[in-house]
C-alpha cells in the first residue's frame, strides 16, 4: 500500500527533475459553481503545494535509508471561461509545456492521499494551515460531492484510513463541518477497516451538532458495523458503550444508562487494560450525572477493589514503576540515522566505521513469537555474515532458538525473567559479558524486562523501536509502526537502521530446520503406525479462550479417520494432558496421546502429514516446517499473528475479521469482551463442518514439493 504510493511519489519526482514539472490546474466540477477556496487563498492567483518525502512517509522514514526528496506542485484554479474540451470538464489536468492533458482519477487520488498523509504527520504537534493543502483538499472535497464513486474508491484503495486521518487534521484546524464530511466518507465508503469507520462515527457523536437521539442512532450503526464484520476491540467497544450510556442518560433513560455503566464497570474489572483508568473515569462521571455522588463512589470503589485483586493489574503497575525509574535515572540519547559499520553507510564524521563483529539480539517471549523472528534474524546474518550473534531468549528455549538458523556463529542465551532473583543473576551475567558492537531489541512494546536487560548489556550501538521509555537506552531508533500490520512486517522495520530499505509489508515466511536426529521420532510411535498416514492434533494454547472445544476437535478427528483412514497423534503441553486424553477418547482407538518435550516437539510435528492446531506456538512451528496446517482461530489479532506460510498449505478457520483482545487474567472466567468460555463467538462460530472442509482440502492431495526442514 505505502510502497505503491512511494513508487508514485518517486516517479513524479523523476519527472520534476527531468524538467517536465507538475503544474496542476483545478477545474470546477460541472453544475457546482465556483471551486471552494479557503480564506487564505486569493482567487486567480497561483499557489503551490510542497510534499517532502520525510514528512509524507514520516511513519517509516529513516535518514539514509528512505531517500529524501521534495515534490513541488504548482496549483492554479482555472476560471469558468478558461475551461474547454481539452481540460476534461469535471477533472484536474496536468499542465506541461507540451500542452494540457486530463489527469486520471488514480493520479488525482494519489496526490490527495499524499497531501493528507503529510498534513496528518505534520499536524500531530501543531495545526497545519498550508495554503496549498487547503486549496487542493478543499477542491477534492468539493469534487467528491459530485463524484460517481470513482475518486472515493481510488482514494480508499490507496489508503483505507485516509478519510479518518483527513477528518482528524481538519478537526485540529477547527474546520468542524469539513471534518464531519470526511468522517462520513470514511464510514460510507465501505472500503476502509471497520475500526476506522467506528472511530469516524465516534467523532461524529462528539460534534456539537449531534443531539442525544442522533448519538444513539450512530451508536447502533457502529455496533452493527462490529457485528457484521466480526471485528472486536475491547477499548473501542468500551468507548462505544460509554457513548451509548451517555446518550441514554441525556434522553432521560437513566435506569438503562446506569445498567449499561454497571456492565462496563464489570468488564473493566475483568480486563484492566492500558485504557482502563481513562475509561473508568468517564464511567464515574456519567454515574455521578445519572445517580449522584453515591453512584459515582460505588462505581469507583467496585473498580478499585476489582483491580486490587487482579494479579495482572499489579504486574502492570510494577512494570510501569520500573520503567519510570529507568527513565528518571538516565539522560535521553540523541537519535542517529543508521548504524555505522553497516554496508553502504558511513559515520557522519568521515572516520572509518568500526566493524560489527559481535551482535546481541533480544526477544524474551514465547515460542510462536520467536518463530516469527526467524526471517529477521536471517537477514541480520545476511547483513553481517562474519559476525557472531547472541540471541537472548527465555530460559528453556535455548535449544529451540538454535533451530532458527543452521549457523555455528549463532548462540542462544537463556534469561530467566520470570523469577526476580534469577533475573538479577541473568542481568549480572549479561553485564559481565564482553561488550557487543551492536544490540537490537526485537520487541516493540515497552516491557520492563527488555528495558532492563538492554540497559545492562554493554554495546557500542543499541537499537530498537522508538518510545519515551527507551530513548535513554537506544542510540538508534525506528518509528513505531502506524496501523495494523503483521508481527514480521513490524519487526522487519528494525533492519532500516542497518541500511536495509525494507518496505512496509514484506512477504517473508519463517523457516525452521530440524536436524535428522531430532526428526527421527519412529521410536515414539506404535510399530503398527509406522506405515500409516499420521495426523497431528495439538489441543493447547497459551490462553484458555484460544482453545477450540475438545468435543469439536474429536468430531473432526472421527470424520478424518472414517474418510481417510488416518491415525492421530494428540499432543498437549504441560497442564493440558486431560484435554488431550478427552480428545483422544472422542476420536477412538486410532488416536494416541503424547506429551513431548520442547526438544521433541518440532521433530514430532515434522513427521506428521498434517496438523490441527489452535492459535498457538505449535501452529507457527508447523507452518514454519512446511507441514499442511488447519487452524481453529478463536480470539486474537489475526492481522498481527496470523501464520505466515504457503497459502496452499495453511487453512485458517475463523469467525472474526480481527479481534484485538489479549488475555489479561489467564484463568479468568470471561474473555475481555465479557463472554464465558462456552459462549465466546470467536470459538463457537468456528464450526466442525468448516474445519472438516479445510482438513479435507489439505489431505486430498499430497504436497507436490518437499516441505522445508522435513
Amino acid at each position: 500500500m505505502h510502497d505503491a504510493l512511494e513508487t508514485i511519489f518517486d516517479r513524479w519526482c523523476r519527472r520534476q527533475a527531468e524538467g517536465q514539472g507538475l503544474r496542476v490546474g483545478l477545474v470546477a466540477w460541472p453544475d457546482l459553481g465556483p471551486t471552494v477556496l479557503s480564506a487564505n487563498t486569493t482567487p486567480g492567483l497561483p499557489t503551490s503545494l510542497s510534499l517532502r518525502k520525510s514528512h509524507v512517509f514520516a511513519d517509516r522514514y529513516v535518514p539514509g535509508v528512505l531517500e529524501e526528496s521534495r515534490l513541488i506542485v504548482p496549483l492554479r484554479l482555472l476560471k469558468g471561461d478558461e475551461r474547454d474540451e481539452s481540460h476534461g470538464e469535471g477533472s484536474a489536468v496536468w499542465r506541461s509545456p507540451e500542452g494540457d492533458r486530463p489527469m486520471p482519477v488514480e493520479d488525482l487520488a494519489a496526490l490527495a492521499v499524499l497531501t493528507v498523509r503529510q498534513a496528518f504527520h505534520n499536524s500531530r504537534g501543531r495545526v497545519n494551515r498550508d495554503p496549498g493543502f487547503e486549496l487542493l483538499t478543499g477542491w477534492v472535497m468539493t469534487s467528491l460531492d459530485a463524484d460517481d464513486g470513482r475518486l472515493l474508491g481510488a482514494m480508499q484503495k490507496i489508503e483505507p484510513r485516509v478519510f479518518g486521518w483527513w477528518g482528524w487534521v481538519l478537526q485540529r484546524a477547527k474546520e468542524f463541518d469539513a471534518a464531519e464530511r470526511a468522517w462520513i466518507w470514511q464510514v460510507e465508503g465501505g472500503c476502509g477497516p471497520p475500526d476506522a469507520a467506528v472511530r469516524g462515527l465516534l467523532h461524529l457523536m462528539e460534534s456539537a451538532k449531534s443531539s442525544p437521539a442522533d448519538r444513539l442512532g450512530l451508536c447502533r450503526r457502529a455496533q452493527q458495523i462490529f457485528d457484521d464484520s466480526g471485528y472486536r476491540d475491547f477499548d473501542l467497544q468500551t468507548t462505544l458503550e460509554i457513548a451509548r450510556a451517555a446518550a441514554l442518560i441525556d434522553l432521560g433513560y437513566r435506569v438503562q444508562g446506569l445498567e449499561t455503566l454497571r456492565g462496563i464497570n464489570r468488564r473493566l474489572i475483568a480486563n484492566p487494560c492500558g485504557g482502563a483508568l481513562r475509561q473508568s473515569s468517564r464511567v464515574a462521571l456519567l454515574s455521578w450525572r445519572a445517580g449522584g455522588l453515591p453512584r459515582a463512589l460505588a462505581a469507583a470503589a467496585a473498580l478499585a477493589v476489582g483491580v486490587a485483586r487482579s494479579s495482572t493489574a499489579r504486574y502492570k503497575l510494577r512494570a510501569v514503576w520500573a520503567i519510570r525509574r529507568v527513565r528518571g535515572k538516565h539522560p535521553r540519547l540523541p537519535q542517529q540515522p543508521t548504524v555505522p559499520g553497516s554496508e553502504g553507510t558511513a559515520p557522519s564524521s568521515g572516520a572509518a566505521a568500526p566493524a560489527i563483529r559481535r551482535i546481541a539480539l533480544i526477544r524474551l517471549d514465547r515460542i510462536g513469537d520467536l518463530v516469527c523472528m526467524q526471517p529477521v534474524v536471517a537477514r541480520v546474518r545476511e547483513r553481517f555474515p562474519e559476525a557472531s550473534i547472541d540471541l537472548y531468549v527465555t530460559t528453556g528455549l535455548e535449544s529451540f532458538a538454535e533451530l532458527l538458523m543452521a549457523d555455528a556463529n549463532l548462540r542462544a542465551v537463556g534469561v530467566d525473567w520470570k523469577d526476580g532473583e534469577a533475573f538479577k543473576r541473568s542481568r549480572k551475567q549479561a553485564a559481565d559479558a564482553p561488550p557487543y558492537d551492536l544490540l537490537i531489541d526485537l520487541l516493540e512494546p515497552d516491557v520492563a524486562r527488555h528495558i532492563r536487560l538492554s540497559r545492562d548489556i554493554r554495546a557500542t550501538y543499541k537499537s530498537g523501536f522508538d518510545s519515551r521509555a527507551r530513548r535513554e537506552t537506544f542510540t538508534h531508533r525506528v518509528p513505531l509502526p502506524d496501523g495494523p500490520l503483521h508481527l514480521i512486517d513490524r519487526t522487519a522495520r528494525l533492519l532500516r537502521l542497518l541500511g536495509v530499505a525494507v518496505p512496509d509489508r514484506v512477504d517473508w515466511q519463517p523457516r525452521l530446520v530440524v536436524p535428522e536426529s531430532t526428526r527421527n521420532v519412529s521410536p515414539l510411535l506404535p510399530e503398527e503406525w509406522r506405515s500409516d498416514r499420521v495426523v497431528g492434533l495439538h489441543v493447547g494454547a497459551g490462553w484458555r479462550f484460544k482453545r477450540w472445544y475438545p468435543e469439536s476437535f474429536a468430531a473432526v478427528g472421527r470424520h478424518l479417520v472414517e474418510r481417510f483412514g488416518v491415525k492421530f497423534v494428540v499432543l498437549g503441553g504441560p497442564g493440558e494432558e486431560s484435554i488431550a486424553k478427552q480428545v483422544a477418547a472422542g476420536i477412538g482407538a486410532d488416536a494416541k496421546v503424547f506429551s513431548p518435550s520442547l526438544d521433541e516437539l518440532p521433530g514430532l510435528i515434522a513427521s506428521c502429514e498434517m496438523m490441527l492446531v489452535n492459535d498457538s506456538g505449535p501452529m507457527h512451528i508447523a507452518v514454519a516446517l512446511g507441514v499442511p496446517t488447519a487452524v481453529a482461530w478463536g480470539p486474537g489479532d489475526r492481522t498481527l499473528f496470523a501464520p505466515r506460510g504457503d497459502p496452499s498449505r495453511v487453512a485458517v478457520v475463523a469467525n472474526q475479521s480481527r479481534c484485538a483482545n489479549y488475555p489479561q487474567e489467564i484463568d479468568a472466567e470471561r474473555c475481555p469482551m465479557g463472554y464465558r468460555y462456552e459462549e465466546v463467538p470467536c470459538l463457537s462460530g468456528v464450526t466442525v463442518e468448516a474445519m472438516i472442509s479445510a482438513c479435507e482440502t489439505l489431505l486430498a492431495e499430497k504436497p507436490a514439493v518437499t516441505a522445508p526442514g522435513r
